[in-house]
């Protein structure tokens, strides 16, 4: 098993009830006490083992205390999820600035128009500042 699948079971707990037929396919696991395959990934395992999901059916030979964990787990997921949703991501701060400072150079000077006289073309002041 590679480190970054030990990690996943470290993660979730869900892996410990659900076993890969083809490790390399990690949408397709079996429950570990009925023997029904799940397709979509540890999510749809997850709901398997909890019950109560209309997309699911309920394991009817898991544990309470597993259903308890896996509920725990799901809902400590979800109000992570939520935080990170009330947390300003760094590209929208970045969007944010840049249409600031749009702002704020469309309100600038205005170019010079072509009657307007400039600095090359006045020999007057050319000439106040030749050596």
């Amino acid at each position: 098993m590679s480190s970054q699948s030990q990690n996943q079971n470290q993660r979730n707990p869900s892996w410990n009830y659900g076993i890969l037929p083809n490790p390399k396919d990690t949408n397709k696991i079996i429950c570990k006490y009925c023997n029904k395959e799940t397709n979509w990934g540890v999510n749809r395992s997850k709901k398997h083992l909890v019950g109560g999901y209309k997309d699911v059916k309920k394991c009817p030979k898991c544990p309470e205390f597993v259903r308890d964990e896996m509920r725990a787990y799901m809902t400590r997921r979800q109000e992570t999820r939520n935080k990170m949703d009330t947390i300003p991501h760094f590209d929208e701060m970045i969007e944010e600035e840049n249409e600031f400072e749009e702002a704020t150079m469309t309100r600038g000077k205005k170019p010079m128009s072509s009657h307007s006289s400039s600095f090359a073309s006045n020999p007057a002041s050319t000439a106040s500042y030749s050596t």
